[in-house]
């Protein structure tokens, strides 16, 4: 399991809002023009995807 910082943690959350604004048709390209970088897809996307996911179970 990954530990993440704070910092971190505030752009996971932020990822995952884009991911969860596209919905179905977020790609990886969206997610970039968007502004998030490459080197943070790597890092953060599999967090991020499980965010958006938690967060969505959660509002519906």
């Amino acid at each position: 399991m990954t530990v993440f910082t704070a910092t971190e943690k505030r752009r996971i959350k932020q990822i995952a809002n884009i991911m969860r604004e596209q919905g179905d048709d977020c790609t990886e390209e969206r997610l970039i023009r968007r502004g998030v970088t490459r080197a943070e897809l790597k890092s953060f996307a599999e967090a991020a995807t499980e965010r958006a996911n938690a967060d969505y179970a959660r509002a519906a």
